[in-house]
């Protein structure tokens, strides 16, 4: 990807989550719109003062890291928090490792997991702000058909199913502009599906959840069009991108049901952004042993 094409694929990013944004924003009030105005400020106020380079700053990419961060967050996190979190990013995730075009993993990511470890937003599981993942963790023993049967939206997603699909719309426009490469959306669904049918019993009283539970709850949608797709951290190669997604989204379902928190995405996207190289040459060496 070019230095001149960056701020174009920028804005198209942004601009494919601007259904989400006013679904949230009419789903939990104006304050909110405090929280979408602090993550890029604090992510433009860390590459001001780390990285002090006009180009930087024109690229887009501090600006959406932040716009994702203030996307990703919830609610209860307020603005303080949020513009924290987007200086982290930039601090953290990107320049240590010489700024767009090297950092290894990705700088939403890296902010979120950060202030995740630094404040616990235990009680929360990101975009949906109520908790469907939180809720599903904490059912005491109920079996899956007893705590859906207690719970909004088809198989307790709630009101995060509408909000996965105007992720979902806005990532199909994305991929139909050609404008992010489908490898890892696909590898991502596919993880996070398949690791989710192994994981349901039928729905028991120690059920991981409905597979479709786990695609429309949280931040699934989200992570598989808008961070597992970043251009720049992770594998590169259509294989390797493909295999991160795989990787990203079976991790997702393994910290959903056995980590602390109730949504791992962001630490699942960190450790498949760790394994992309490893991925990249795997594929390489098949592909050379076949010529």
């Amino acid at each position: 990807m070019s230095r001149a094409s960056v701020p174009k694929l920028m804005l198209f990013v942004l601009l494919a989550t601007i259904p989400a944004a006013i679904l949230r924003l009419t789903l939990e009030g104006p304050t909110l719109s405090l929280q979408l105005l602090a993550g890029p400020m604090g992510a433009l106020a860390g590459e001001a003062l780390l990285r002090r380079s006009a180009a930087s700053l024109r690229d887009g990419s501090a600006l959406l890291t932040g716009w994702l961060l203030a996307l990703a967050l919830p609610a209860s996190a307020g603005a303080a928090l949020t513009a924290l979190s987007g200086g982290l990013a930039i601090a953290l995730g990107k320049a240590p490792f010489g700024g767009l075009g090297h950092n290894p993993f990705n700088p939403a990511m890296v902010g979120y997991a950060a202030l995740l470890m630094l404040f616990p937003l235990a009680s929360v599981d990101g975009m949906s702000g109520a908790t469907p993942l939180a809720a599903l963790a904490s059912r005491e023993g109920l079996t899956i058909a007893e705590w859906v049967e207690a719970q909004p939206g088809p198989w307790g997603t709630g009101p995060g199913l509408a909000l996965s699909l105007a992720f979902l719309t806005g990532g199909a426009a994305l991929l139909l502009r050609r404008a992010i490469p489908w490898h890892a959306p696909a590898g991502f669904l596919l993880g996070l599906l398949g690791a989710a049918v192994l994981a349901y019993d039928g729905g028991g009283s120690h059920s991981a959840g409905h597979p479709l539970f786990h695609l429309f709850s949280g931040s699934a949608l989200f992570a598989a069009f808008f961070i597992i797709t970043d251009p720049v951290s992770g594998a590169h190669t259509p294989p390797g991108r493909l295999a991160m997604g795989v990787l990203a989204g079976a991790l997702t379902v393994l910290f959903r049901s056995q980590g602390p928190f109730p949504d791992g995405v962001a630490f699942a996207v960190l450790l498949a952004n760790g394994a992309g190289p490893a991925l990249d040459a795997l594929a390489e060496g098949r592909r050379q042993s076949r010529a």
